[in-house]
């Protein structure tokens, strides 16, 4: 082999690591963000004096919806069923298509399901914001910061998953 070859598969190499740090960052930092969107207050709700009660997707899951001082009334399963649908969304887009595009290993399969997920989180993300909008009692009570950082979220996965970057996130051949 001539030097020329050499030099040419050694900045091959080191820009195969500067692709892979590029694309493991960016989707470390989306997972962050999807994290974010599901710890984060979706709402903040005030009973009264300095009481105040903070829903996330994660505490309302957990907490009873129909107390006595729930906000959300009639609604309460449907927002329980979405907000349990985006957990699960948010976990399989995690495990099955930000850690292969980080690892380099997405197959077609893969990221046509992630893309399937992505439109089903985003649609949950804006119905979630919605319903959250749409039931906040007083001029106290506080829309949160959990419903657009898990919509920026969903969004952000949108770019490991198009066809465009395929070879950056697709198994070398």
């Amino acid at each position: 082999m001539t030097d020329q070859s050499i030099e040419i598969r050694e900045l091959r190499a080191r820009v195969d690591v500067l692709e892979r740090m590029l694309v493991g960052t960016y989707a470390l930092i989306v997972g962050v963000v999807l994290v974010l969107g599901l710890t984060l207050p979706l709402a903040t709700t005030h009973a009264g004096g300095e009481d105040q009660q903070y829903w996330s997707v994660i505490t309302t899951t957990l907490a009873p919806l129909n107390g006595a001082d729930s906000p959300w009334g009639g609604i309460a399963w449907l927002l329980m069923t979405l907000l349990i649908l985006m957990i699960i969304i948010t976990v399989l887009l995690l495990a099955l298509t930000l850690i292969p595009a980080a690892r380099r290993s997405l197959s077609d399969g893969l990221r046509v399901f992630g893309i399937v997920l992505t439109a089903v989180g985003t649609v949950g993300a804006v119905a979630i914001m919605a319903i959250i909008g749409a039931s906040l009692r007083t001029e106290t009570d506080d829309f949160g910061w959990g419903g657009p950082v898990l919509l920026l979220g969903m969004i952000a996965v949108l770019p490991l998953l198009s066809g465009a970057l395929r070879s950056l996130v697709g198994a070398r051949r």
